[in-house]
């Protein structure tokens, strides 16, 4: 088979236009770069909460949204995971989009992702080599989210990652640091480094700058306002103020994230940095064109999509470490970068962009699109990544199911009782939970 036969299936949990994340942001650059190397690319888009009767071709590739009626009848096969809800959508979702699909039979690889648990069904019936991309699975979000500590679901997610993301044909990851992440997780399992696909922009001169510096992201612990708010307390310089545009989070049951930054950084929470409203897609660009710089402070992610997009369009970043992306990030020369968890550093960081002269701003801008054209081109990415497709195609062939992962999270007719679970506790203990609940149920 030639590389222009090619024919892909991606299981994805967002695509744009039906969402702006990082995943979506990911592949849209990647599948528009891949087509012309394929014969056919098909994207099903669902998940255990996204589901929709959406069928349609976009620049040429086939889009489906996983159909309702599907994943209601695999929904009712996981009654075994009641206890579960979060876990049995999503592997409602997986088994309805590999039976929508028509199980890949007319596709020569399966594409899917880490987040979201789309792979469960392909990786137990594996009839067709499979790719999982880890873009950042909801263990590892677990894990550099304190404030979820979902104890037990979150220790389901692990376990269903550890069993069974290692029997994927190949896994491939876009940042170094999450490749050593997993090395740790997999040791005996080689895992692909393919950096994203991303064509680099024109910039706008420095004139049409209307701010310091920007922010794109979820209000939430891990994409680090704690410590940008650090850094921005005392501060013995003057900066404009900082436009962070993003939606905000719980922080607990009953405070949100910004309430809690407002209680806590009174003097620098709506006054060295101001909380913009998320604004749609097709605004971002422009917001990222005109802004100085782009501020990455993520204590921890997997890559972040912004600090490219603001690179692309020629804008410096001061980038965390901990942002996978700060690999791209050369300080001094296409933007600053500072070790995570580190509000000294980023003050330091901070300083030096507000004491450059227009000419060092204009070549720091020039060095950043060229970042994005050097490495991230194209022409660069895919021969790579057909690479991988082609060899786990040539080397794949159908292995025996484990037995135990597919009576774990294959569909079935049977449930279980609830009863089985409650008899099992202490009296006291469901006489306690039931007083609160009735107390909730009152109150609301």
């Amino acid at each position: 088979m030639n590389k222009k036969g090619l024919k892909v299936l991606f299981i994805l949990p967002e695509y744009y236009p039906h969402s702006g994340g990082g995943i979506s942001t990911y592949y849209i650059n990647y599948i528009n770069s891949l087509l012309p190397f394929c014969e056919k690319i098909k994207v099903i888009i669902g998940s255990g909460y996204f589901q929709g009767d959406v069928s349609t071709t976009y620049n040429g590739i086939e889009i489906e949204h996983l159909k309702p009626q599907l994943f209601e009848k695999y929904f009712q096969k996981f009654k075994h995971y009641d206890i579960f809800l979060e876990h049995r959508k999503g592997l409602a979702a997986s088994w309805a989009m590999q039976e929508q699909s028509e199980y890949g039979k007319d596709y020569d690889i399966i594409e899917c992702t880490d987040f979201g648990l789309g792979y469960i069904a392909w990786l137990i019936n594996q009839k067709k080599p499979v790719i999982t991309r880890l873009h950042g699975s909801e263990g590892q979000i677990e894990i550099n989210e304190p404030s979820l500590n979902r104890n037990l679901i979150g220790n389901i997610n692990k376990l269903t990652e550890y069993s069974l993301l290692l029997v994927s044909t190949k896994l491939v990851t876009y940042s170094t640091a999450n490749k050593l992440f997993w090395q740790q997780i997999f040791p005996n399992k080689p895992i692909d480094l393919i950096h994203p696909t991303f064509n680099a922009a024109i910039g706008l001169s420095l004139k049409y700058k209307n701010s310091f510096a920007t922010v794109l992201g979820r209000i939430q612990q891990w994409k680090g306002p704690d410590i940008l708010c650090e850094a921005l307390t005392g501060l013995d310089f003057k900066i404009e103020p900082i436009n962070w545009f993003g939606r905000d989070t719980m922080y607990s049951s009953t405070v949100s994230t910004t309430q809690k930054l407002s209680n806590k950084y009174p003097l620098v929470w709506n006054t060295y940095i101001l909380h913009k409203l998320p604004v749609n897609n097709e605004h971002i660009p422009l917001i990222q064109q005109q802004t100085k710089f782009g501020i990455i402070p993520s204590t921890w992610d997997m890559f972040n999509f912004t600090c490219i997009e603001f690179l692309s369009v020629g804008t410096p970043v001061i980038c965390s470490e901990g942002a996978g992306a700060s690999e791209l990030v050369i300080d001094g020369v296409n933007g600053f970068k500072y070790p995570d968890n580190d509000p000294i550093k980023l003050r330091e960081c901070l300083y030096r962009a507000s004491i450059l002269t227009n000419d060092q701003y204009a070549e720091m801008s020039k060095k950043a699109i060229e970042t994005i054209h050097n490495k991230l081109a194209p022409n660069i990415i895919i021969p790579k990544n057909l690479e991988i497709y082609q060899d786990s195609i040539s080397s794949f062939s159908v292995q025996k199911t484990n037995a135990y992962l597919e009576k774990i999270f294959s569909p079935s007719d049977h449930g279980y009782s609830y009863n089985e679970i409650l008899d099992q506790q202490p009296l006291k203990t469901l006489l306690n939970y039931l007083s609160k609940r009735i107390i909730q149920k009152l109150k609301s």
